[in-house]
């Protein structure tokens, strides 16, 4: 427990502003940091100060420009501004849409060390836009600061100290988007051309703990470990981040070989105060001092080792398919080294331990023993030890899971992680030393001269199951779940090796042996499982509410996994025998020093008839040591459950919030302009009183104030908004959804008066009146609306603006009063421009010699493409199609969704990427009735238009489906539907009221306004 203590919380010295300039000084890092995130917290795309935040980053660059030249022309540095466009099809969380962007803007610094030219380059990314509802502290500009300082002090460094690579400084523009500027970059900038591997720098929490937890290339993390020092990382978190029980995404998915990108390459992340992230408390102050001092000199060794291995791979071994293809096993000694091998290798290590304890009840024939019977003790210890290992998992589980019933409140420990510790520790303990309480006496009656060798052959079961286990997981591809198998069993076959000595009894000098060879595999071990868990509980705000039993039950089995790490499984056997000999009924037994047997004097009379007394008519102390442990678990959780406001130990406070997305939704039906005239005229007073604020910006807002608009466009929307002709009749709602396991009856239960208004109103039968009326207290409710809650009371597009994670939500819909001064004086809408019939002659996808030229041609094309423009294709379409040329409309920057329903899967249209289709079920597992196509886009383009074309099937039975579904109500064949849900960040009165409204403890990780509009074609 120490030891993993120091692995959570240790950080380097920090060196201050006046160090040399050859080394990484956290406090020249620091002044970055406050720079971009304290003094510009409203990065998010679509916000003026994102632009401003370009220019730093430019600024910057040039400064590092300046710092070369004067070196005299032994290193140079160029800076380049890009604007990327373009699409790409991809899942988020097995969810599958298209993610468009238009103008999103990327900076890029080179350094080209002299003579490094021609060889293959060094990418190192991280991005400077900021989280919806957050100043992105940590996430991204701590590490954006880390890269500055970092390239500073290398240009600080004499000639023979630089890299012998060149590098490409990637400061991303739009991550937050998921990943569309880093997307945009590896496709179309002409610096991701020659690039050998990539480093990648991310954050997941302002508590620091920089984590190697996705790779691509074994060689990436041999050289990484070679070069950082204090390097931290296990690859069990890669394979729990791969099979995304932790929701998020990151550039890595756009450089690496094993997704979008062509690269071998590395994914680092702050990984500690999860609880900061994507909210306002991911501020300046709240990132950890010494994070910036432990990243940065990581990245200095570990980008010059990197740099190193791509220099000296003359014959580009480097980068062929098997090695990109080749992954890696790895964790950390607490900081004291990273051990690692290929999974080549990781193969033959974690089965080895499997062939070990099968030939082992043949070679300890030689010992005296028969195979047959250590075979069998062998069998029956792992059968117990399978035993604990379900009671060690599942009674946390089921521990939690009865308390949330009997309570209706989860995750009671999130505000206070040692109240998990305290509530399911002590049971996953207890159950997993039950199986072995009585192996003293086992030993004793059974090998009374061989009591070492009995205690080895329960150890050797415990290893034999871990080795099973090990070997099972190998095969599935789950190395770093199988790597923490075989270690314990490798660590079961050592301490079976030191028990069975011949020794008839347990000796001090065994004990010693078992110490020497469990130290290291219990710390690392244990510091792996230990930190998942705390992570994973500090992760749990924002897993998504599927169930209010999820995260108790998660955490108990996670905590039940912890006891067994820290135990490593296979000493379970040993504290068993221990605490037998302690805590046994009798007097303890010892060894005879004469006979060496072990065996106590027999009893006489009333001890004897005590002695052979059935087992369970008297609790033993040994019991009651398993009792006293259950006991703590229940007496903790009654504790918790029954604690008053006053207690302290609320599940939620300001520091360790809840979160919630806040939405406030304008449905303007099939609205339109007469013509597009005004909304062009617009757009362009808006945008010039836009650019006037940054020229005199306000005073920075707060922390907690992200999102506040800039000071002077409202003036012209009140003024241009009378204008609009027609008028839009415009229907408001609130949409919000909650994120973690607990109801929204816990937020609701906080509002003032909410008790009261619930008391007061008579509720339906069966629902719960807190639900049905506190919502009604919300500031711009309309009175007497209804409440409307759960995902089949929510229609889809009233969440699609957070598609593709709106399926995480536990929904609450209200109808609300409109914006009084909303963000855009003209709604978005799209407009039919007009429409063509295409022939397969005209239009047909390329054939298959031509789909990679295609393709390549496609990726730099603009997501604006010229209508009838080659565009992208799935396959084959039908040999007729309507061609439907449409324009979209955003006054102001925004973040938006277009969702596209027809009748048949599209197969063409004038993104770049694929057309990506989803079947439309009906609600009752019906056949589809058509399929919907999800395009995200987010733009900066200084035009409010984005044209794009889509080919609609026209040869389709009229009326049908694809699978003989029905085609859209009164559309015939060919018809298309067509929706905008486009959301704008600024945050407006109405939305300033109910964040403020909402209990302190509770704060939104995505709030703005979403205008909704829906057209059929």
């Amino acid at each position: 427990m120490v030891l993993m203590e120091r692995r959570l919380h240790w950080m380097p010295p920090v060196r201050n502003a006046t160090a040399a300039p050859e080394f990484f000084s956290e406090e020249r890092a620091w002044a970055h940091m406050q720079a971009l995130a304290g003094d510009l917290p409203d990065r998010q795309i679509s916000m003026p100060q994102l632009r401003l935040a370009h220019d730093y980053v430019e600024a910057q660059g040039r400064l590092l420009q300046q710092l070369a030249a004067a070196r005299g022309g032994d290193v140079e540095v160029q800076v380049y501004r890009e604007n990327v466009t373009g699409s790409v099809a991809m899942d988020f969380g097995g969810v599958a849409f298209t993610n468009a962007y238009n103008s999103l803007t990327n900076i890029i610094v080179t350094i080209t060390p002299a003579g490094t030219a021609g060889r293959p380059g060094l990418l190192i990314a991280s991005h400077h836009d900021s989280a919806v509802a957050s100043p992105g502290a940590s996430d991204d500009v701590a590490m954006v600061a880390v890269m500055l300082e970092a390239a500073r002090a290398l240009l600080s460094r004499p000639p023979a100290s630089l890299p012998a690579v060149p590098l490409v400084l990637l400061f991303d523009g739009g991550e937050e988007s998921i990943c569309q500027a880093g997307h945009g970059f590896f496709n179309a900038s002409a610096h991701a051309r020659g690039l050998g591997a990539f480093i990648n720098l991310e954050a997941m929490g302002a508590g620091g703990l920089p984590i190697l937890f996705q790779h691509t290339g074994a060689w990436t993390v041999a050289a990484w470990a070679a070069g950082a020092p204090n390097a931290h990382g296990a690859r069990i978190a890669q394979d729990i981040f791969d099979t995304g029980l932790i929701p998020g995404d990151t550039d890595y998915r756009m450089f690496s070989a094993r997704h979008f990108g062509s690269l071998p390459g590395l994914d680092i992340a702050f990984i500690r105060d999860s609880v900061a992230y994507h909210s306002s408390l991911d501020s300046v102050d709240r990132v950890r001092r010494g994070s910036l001092q432990d990243m940065g000199e990581a990245l200095l060794g570990g980008l010059m080792s990197v740099a190193a291995a791509l220099a000296a791979d003359t014959e580009g071994k480097l980068r062929t398919r098997e090695s990109i293809q080749e992954r890696a096993v790895y964790f950390d000694l607490i900081g004291g080294g990273m051990v690692h091998y290929t999974d080549t290798t990781a193969r033959l290590l974690h089965t080895a331990p499997l062939a070990l304890f099968i030939m082992l009840p043949l070679a300890s024939v030689a010992g005296g023993q028969t195979a047959a019977g250590v075979m069998q003790r062998m069998a029956g210890a792992a059968v117990r030890a399978l035993s604990a290992f379900v009671g060690a998992l599942v009674a946390p589980a089921l521990l939690g899971i009865a308390r949330v019933l009997l309570t209706g409140v989860s995750m009671a420990w999130f505000a206070h992680h040692w109240l998990a510790y305290l509530i399911y520790l002590p049971i996953a303990a207890a159950f997993a030393l039950r199986p072995w309480m009585r192996l003293r006496d086992e030993a004793m009656r059974l090998r009374p001269g061989q009591q070492g060798h009995y205690v080895a052959c329960q150890v050797y079961g415990v290893g034999l199951l871990l080795s099973a286990l090990s070997a099972g997981l190998c095969l599935a591809g789950l190395q770093g779940f199988s790597q923490i198998f075989a270690m314990g069993g490798m660590l079961g076959f050592a301490v079976g090796s030191v028990l069975d000595n011949g020794a008839p009894t347990l000796t001090p000098l065994s004990a010693a042996g078992v110490l020497a060879v469990s130290t290291v595999p219990l710390a690392a071990m244990g510091a792996i499982l230990g930190t998942f868990l705390d992570v994973m509980m500090e992760r749990m705000a924002l897993t998504g509410h599927h169930s209010t039993l999820l995260a108790d039950g998660l955490i108990g089995v996670l905590t039940g996994s912890a006891a067994l790490g820290y135990s490593c499984c296979c000493l379970l056997p040993l504290m068993g025998y221990a605490l037998g000999g302690l805590l046994g009924n009798g007097p303890t037994v010892f060894a005879d020093p004469d006979t060496h047997t072990g065996a106590a004097a027999p009893k006489k009379g009333a001890a004897a008839k005590k002695a052979a007394a059935p087992e369970g008519r008297e609790w033993s102390s040994r019991k009651a040591v398993l009792g006293l442990l259950v006991a703590t678990s229940l007496g903790a959780t009654v504790w918790v459950s029954t604690a008053g406001p006053g207690s302290g130990l609320a599940p939620y406070d300001e520091a360790n919030p809840r979160r919630v997305t806040i939405t406030h939704l304008h449905e303007t039906g099939s609205w339109l302009p007469q013509d597009d005239e005004f909304p062009a005229s617009a757009a362009r007073a808006v945008g010039a009183a836009v650019s006037a604020s940054l020229l005199h910006p306000r005073a920075a807002a707060s922390a907690a104030q992200v999102q506040e608009p800039p000071p002077s466009p409202e003036e012209e929307r009140r003024e241009l908004s009378p204008l609009v002709s027609p008028p839009p009749r415009v229907t408001a709602k609130w949409a919000m959804g909650i994120t973690d396991s607990n109801p929204w009856e816990q937020i609701l239960a906080a509002l003032p008066g909410a008790a009261a208004t619930a008391n007061a109103t008579s509720a339906p039968r069966g629902s719960s009146s807190l639900l049905d009326t506190a919502p009604l207290t919300l500031p711009y409710v309309k009175p007497g609306s209804a409440v409307r809650h759960g995902e089949a009371a929510a229609a889809p597009y009233e969440f699609a603006s957070f598609h593709p994670l709106d399926r995480l939500l536990g929904k609450l819909v209200l109808a609300a009063e409109p914006a009084a001064e909303p963000p855009v004086a003209v709604p978005p809408y799209v407009r039919l421009l007009h429409e063509e019939v295409i022939t397969a002659e005209d239009g047909a996808c390329p054939a298959a010699a031509d789909a990679a030229a295609a393709g390549a041609a496609a990726t730099t094309a603009p997501a604006s493409s010229i209508p009838g423009g080659a565009g992208s294709c799935s396959a084959d379409a039908a040999p007729r199609r309507r061609r439907l040329h449409l324009r979209v409309f955003t006054e102001a920057h925004c973040w938006a969704m277009l969702n596209i329903t027809t009748a048949r899967p599209i197969r063409r249209w004038s993104l770049p990427s694929p057309p990506v289709a989803a079947p439309l079920r009906q609600p009752i597992g019906g056949a589809a009735s058509g399929f919907f196509h999800m395009v995200r886009f987010s733009h900066e383009s200084e035009s409010p238009f984005w044209e794009l074309w889509v080919d609609v099937d026209v040869d389709v039975d009229a009326g049908a489906g694809a699978e003989g579904g029905e085609a859209g109500p009164g559309q015939g064949a060919g018809w298309a539907s067509v929706e905008l849900s486009a959301t704008y960040l600024s945050l407006t009165r109405e939305l300033v009221a109910m964040r403020d409204a909402l209990p302190k403890w509770v704060l939104p990780t995505w709030i703005g306004t979403t205008y909704h509009a829906a057209y059929v074609y």
